[in-house]
């Protein structure tokens, strides 16, 4: 890919260089509005109530998506928390019995545990255990204000750990958007990323900082340096990480763990090219993508549901050791 999303390249460098010396010293305040009302937007969500993180939030994500497959009884969820040095890890599981088989579903941004279902009740009728929890600042889960996955590493660190000690033989990450994401960077940095036997990431950013460029571009129409300008280090304010460090492209050409990527050509609030960019620096021997048409965000398993299982039962049958 010759430019990457929303990056300075040769294309615009003159026009960004032109924009920052004689028009931005006049836009700041606008800007600053821009950014901070973006800001709001990413930490500001409902955690939990009665309905919100609840089996029937899970029961209605399914209808209002059309999904018509309802796998997943409350009867077989058993909640339960999980403790590192940071706090509480609020988590579910349904079990198959004397399978060590497990899948750990991670969802989105503003989701909890009982949306990431969507993605892995159907791994259920593949002899799966389930596992899903409340990522960082998600749900009930520890954390105040998200960096969008970067902090749910330590998370999944201590998950894997648990499942490590339940004699867990085959361990697979799926996540949407947010949760695709930080599978990626679970591949490359996390402390049992050995241990992953598989990975699908639906959706998901190859770089925050570009991401939230993207996004606040698309909806304000404007070229990205007229509304993002220092839109890293102003949310880094806000969270405990510097997120220009989450850039999955970096160390891409170091994973060895297999990955699916899926992202639809429609989707409005992650351009579908981010997949794109993390499989052109992925080993392609262990790596593959599906584009299709028209879906919106998280929405490709709704709509091409047949082919979204069958690819993704196919993909791990041919990479799973």
């Amino acid at each position: 890919m010759k430019n990457k999303v929303c990056s300075v390249n040769k294309n615009n460098f003159f026009k960004i260089v032109f924009y920052f010396i004689f028009i931005y010293p006049f836009q700041i305040t606008k800007q600053n509005k821009y950014i901070k009302r973006f800001i709001h937007f990413c930490l500001t969500y409902k955690r939990f109530d009665d309905f919100t993180n609840t089996y029937n939030e899970h029961a209605q994500d399914l209808k209002d998506k059309n999904i018509k497959d309802f796998l997943i009884d409350k009867d077989q969820i058993k909640e339960f928390k999980l403790s590192n040095d940071k706090g509480n890890i609020s988590c579910l599981k349904i079990e198959n019995k004397n399978s060590k088989k497990w899948v750990i579903g991670l969802h989105g941004w503003t989701e909890n545990k009982y949306l990431a279902l969507r993605l892995v009740q159907h791994f259920l009728n593949d002899g799966y255990n389930i596992l899903t929890f409340d990522q960082f600042a998600h749900g009930r889960s520890y954390g105040k204000n998200t960096d969008v996955g970067f902090s749910t590493i330590q998370m999944l660190d201590t998950v894997i750990e648990f499942l490590k000690q339940n004699k867990a033989t085959h361990i697979g990450l799926i996540g949407n958007s947010m949760g695709a994401s930080t599978s990626v960077l679970y591949a490359q940095i996390g402390k049992y990323k050995k241990d992953i036997n598989w990975i699908v990431a639906d959706c998901g950013f190859s770089n925050l900082v570009r991401q939230f460029r993207w996004y606040m571009s698309t909806r304000l129409e404007k070229n990205w340096w007229q509304t993002s300008l220092f839109v890293g280090s102003k949310f880094n304010k806000h969270v405990n990480k510097d997120i220009k460090q989450y850039d999955l492209l970096k160390n891409m050409n170091q994973v060895t763990t297999p990955i699916f990527y899926i992202h639809s050509k429609g989707d409005t609030f992650i351009n579908y090219l981010m997949s794109v960019e993390m499989y052109e620096k992925s080993n392609k021997d262990i790596t593959e993508i599906w584009t299709p048409e028209n879906s919106e965000h998280v929405r490709v398993i709704a709509d091409y549901a047949d082919q979204y299982h069958i690819k993704v039962k196919e993909f791990i049958k041919k990479y799973s050791l």
